[in-house]
């Protein structure tokens, strides 16, 4: 196969930038509502996720979100009205990462499950990381659209093999045999 393209290393380079940055961080603050509340065996996790959903409502309408922290968020950042402080997107699960830097500064997400809760996250500021120049990591680039290209090019290999195949499942390639058996028992008689 050939390299990739100056084209398609710039392409990807652009396509993947948040993965040439180094150390995003993000200041937010949470309402966690679990699923299972302690201590109260009527709670199911869709009553729990309709609670979310109107203390959400109830925030977007204008209620202080620290203090709907303090009310209702059951977590050990309830108490300082759910704030992270300044957190570096690698120490943060997966699941909340997504959430939190998809936001807006100042925005606040939908009542999402993550884990065995349900959250509402508000971001107060996001500062994202230097990405490194095209240029230092272009050898890098180059490896991952070659490894891209030559997937697809064993995949299509494949693909025009099965096209070309002719499959048949294992009771008439049987039953063939037992015919062509039958015919050379013919010839032999």
């Amino acid at each position: 196969l050939p390299p990739p393209t100056p084209a398609q290393v710039q392409n990807f380079y652009e396509k993947n930038a948040a993965k040439f940055r180094d150390k995003d961080y993000i200041k937010f603050s949470t309402i966690t509502i679990p699923k299972y509340p302690v201590g109260d065996a009527n709670a199911t996790p869709e009553s729990q996720e309709k609670l979310a959903g109107e203390i959400r409502s109830k925030i977007a309408s204008g209620a202080d979100f620290s203090q709907m922290a303090r009310t209702y968020s059951q977590d050990s950042r309830a108490e300082a009205g759910g704030d992270w402080g300044l957190q570096e997107r690698a120490t943060l699960s997966p699941e909340i990462a997504e959430v939190a830097f998809a936001l807006k500064t100042g925005g606040i997400s939908k009542a999402t499950e993550i884990g065995p809760n349900f959250m509402i996250i508000y971001c107060e500021a996001k500062q994202p990381g230097n990405t490194e120049p095209l240029e230092k990591v272009r050898p890098q680039i180059e490896k991952m659209v070659g490894s891209e290209m030559g997937r697809d090019a064993v995949n299509r290999w494949l693909s025009g093999l099965a096209a070309k195949a002719t499959i048949q499942p294992d009771n008439v390639r049987m039953e063939f045999l037992a015919w062509l058996n039958k015919q050379e028992n013919k010839l032999v008689e």
